[in-house]
């Protein structure tokens, strides 16, 4: 049962919306069925994870039912009322599409008056609230509503014609900030989608001026989003420092006026576009990106929930060091890790301490923090031993190279179980070379030349440090 396709979409479930759907499954209204209470009864005290081993077993739901189709029928039922419930859940939070459906009931139904005032309150609450495409489209489905009731009274054909221009309208910034937005997904891609996605970048490079023309008119040209998506837009197609500097103040000032959602979208373009800057070799991205990421924080972009994660952190505190920026990655670090939940917060501050000794070259200090943070069996085992690698290689620390690296990995890897495979692929390969390049330091016999290391290095297609091994290779004599 733990692979049924009613426990997986209810693992995506908070605790909070698991005692909503129980409370949307015992209305009477939405079911009428008493067992699919108590099946969903039975669910929820393995929630959230529902991966008890009890959930296999073939009478775990006897005391609804013993014959296997009447349960399976049941568990049909379940999943049904629980698609709806996801339904529900998002409909209840967006504001302009009930509204838009009120709206046409009660002209459906010939309510003129309360038809009106539910149009004049719509108008008041959608200007104060952030924007983003399904508001636009919203506004744009009310607008239309009120045009037909423009047609259902009969008014002035100049009344029409000013409906209709705000249904234009409406539309326009609807169809605007999507055609920016696709716009901006394909070029985010550009450069990682090989040759089929550069032509259709580049087509869209031609077709698309009058969009971006368009989006400059006045209707239009004060509309945060479509401000902050056109901006993207240059920086994405044309690059400069104006255009990522002009973003960054469009952000700034206009972070308030759009939904969290595309804030964290554009969180992710801007990380990409300075990432992307800095493999071509543009080390001076590093600052900026650290200046987005501070930013980020600020607007809670960076934060998940009620905290910052800690692989984000030390994310900034990297990003900190590549800027020549190590005093300010003290501070941050001291300044942030406060954001962590508080029992990630040790661990945290172990690693990022570690790894800031390591780049002052105060080995002793790093060696105490990293071996620390290894012992804690946190989600920085794996790069915090990588760093006691490094360092056991600068040092001459022979022992940790005749050692078997293997049998370290397998032991860490049992406390890695979530990582994703191109990740373990990465640390695998790079004790695998630091070990090459340790041997072709101090065995002037060794087999293999710098040559041949480094084509090793460009064949692996996950390794990690890749750039630091390279450096290593080129400074053996």
């Amino acid at each position: 049962m733990k692979t049924n396709k009613l426990i997986r979409i209810l693992r995506l479930l908070t605790i909070s919306e698991i005692k909503d759907f129980r409370a949307f499954v015992a209305s009477p209204y939405f079911n009428k069925n008493k067992k699919c209470i108590e099946l969903l009864d039975l669910l929820i005290p393995y929630s959230p994870s529902f991966s008890d081993e009890e959930l296999d077993q073939s009478n775990f739901a006897d005391s609804i039912y013993t014959k296997k189709r009447s349960l399976e029928t049941l568990k049909s039922v379940l999943l049904r009322l629980l698609e709806q419930f996801l339904i529900h859940e998002k409909f209840k939070h967006n504001y302009e599409i009930q509204t838009y459906f009120l709206l046409e009931e009660l002209r459906e139904r010939r309510e003129d008056q309360h038809y009106d005032l539910t149009y004049k309150k719509s108008k008041k609450i959608t200007t104060q609230k952030n924007r983003n495409n399904s508001i636009y489209y919203g506004e744009f489905l009310i607008e239309l509503s009120q045009l037909e009731m423009s047609y259902q009274k009969m008014t002035s054909r100049k009344t029409n014609a000013e409906q209709l221009n705000k249904v234009i309208i409406a539309f326009d910034k609807y169809c605007l900030s999507n055609h920016l937005w696709l716009d901006n997904v394909v070029l985010n891609l550009r450069d990682f989608g090989g040759e089929e996605m550069n032509k259709i970048t580049n087509k869209l490079v031609e077709q698309s001026q009058v969009f971006i023309d368009f989006a400059k008119l006045s209707p239009y040209k004060n509309e945060a989003l479509i401000k902050m998506r056109l901006s993207l837009n240059h920086l994405l197609k044309n690059g400069t420092e104006d255009n990522f500097n002009l973003l960054l103040n469009n952000l700034k000032n206009n972070h308030t006026s759009i939904s969290y959602e595309d804030k964290v979208h554009f969180n992710k373009f801007i990380a990409n576009y300075c990432i992307r800057r800095i493999i071509k070799g543009d080390n001076s991205y590093y600052k900026k990106l650290l200046e987005f990421y501070m930013l980020a924080i600020d607007i809670g972009t960076l934060i998940e929930g009620k905290y910052l994660h800690p692989k984000r952190l030390s994310n900034i505190i990297t990003t900190s060091v590549k800027a020549n920026e190590i005093e300010l990655a003290h501070e941050l670090l001291k300044k942030y890790n406060k954001y962590i939940a508080p029992e990630h917060q040790d661990t945290t501050r172990t690693y990022c301490t570690g790894y800031l000794y390591y780049q002052e070259m105060d080995y002793t200090n790093a060696l105490d923090h990293l071996n620390e943070c290894i012992k804690q069996k946190s989600a920085f085992g794996m790069a915090a031993q990588a760093i006691t690698y490094k360092i056991y290689y600068e040092i001459n620390e022979s022992w940790a190279f005749r050692a078997p690296i293997k049998s370290f990995m397998t032991k860490l890897l049992r406390h890695s179980k979530k990582q994703p495979e191109y990740i373990l692929d990465g640390y695998r390969n790079f004790f695998k070379i630091l070990k090459q390049i340790y041997k072709k330091k101090h065995d002037p016999n060794y087999s293999k030349s710098k040559k041949e290391l480094i084509l090793s290095i460009e064949k692996k297609e996950h390794l990690s440090d890749k750039e630091w091994l390279l450096k290593k290779i080129q400074e053996l004599g």
